[in-house]
């Protein structure tokens, strides 16, 4: 597999990144409805939810450079699919950053950063009387069906379709 990709497989580098960014943002997503769900005592996993969403927007940012500037993405489906398969994608790489602003958003009008990274702290406000609140739920909604629907997809391609993954798949050597 080369660094870069060609028309028909992902290079190293979009590889990498791909399963890297779909870490953080499973991370972020897990560690969110955890800290919903546990309330105003749950600031060790704020943490770490803060550190996954910063890192899923950051590398997305190096991502869409990464496709900007040096790299071009394999060849997408033809038909009424492709139409598709860019908005998800487009979907995939605006709803991070709009959540890495939103949530950074919180901290900031909450004051919650300060809490969090100073001793002793206190229990967490209450992110619900922030305004960004609202726009970070939906986003963390929405990436969830974006990521049900993409994981679909792919199992369809390769199953029912008998399509390699081409984010998995690498060609055998020639002899």
């Amino acid at each position: 597999m080369t660094l870069r990709s060609t028309p028909k497989q992902y290079g190293m580098i979009a590889v990498l990144l791909h399963w890297t960014i779909a870490g953080f943002i499973l991370a972020a997503l897990i560690s969110g409805f955890a800290v919903d769900a546990i309330g105003k005592s749950a600031q060790e996993i704020l943490i770490v939810h803060i550190f996954a969403g910063i890192m899923a927007a950051l590398l997305t940012l190096l991502r869409i450079i990464w496709w900007l500037v040096i790299d071009t993405r394999p060849l997408a489906l033809s038909g009424h699919s492709k139409w598709l398969v860019n908005i998800i994608h487009f979907l995939f790489y605006v709803i991070p950053l709009g959540m890495a602003l939103s949530g950074l958003a919180m901290m900031f009008f909450s004051g919650a950063a300060d809490q969090l990274f100073s001793s002793p702290s206190g229990p967490l406000p209450d992110f619900d009387l922030f305004r960004p609140k609202n726009p970070h739920i939906l986003g963390s909604r929405v990436l969830l069906g974006l990521l049900a629907l993409h994981v679909c997809a792919a199992l369809y391609h390769r199953f029912a379709q008998k399509t390699p993954m081409r984010i998995l798949y690498r060609p055998k050597a020639n002899n």
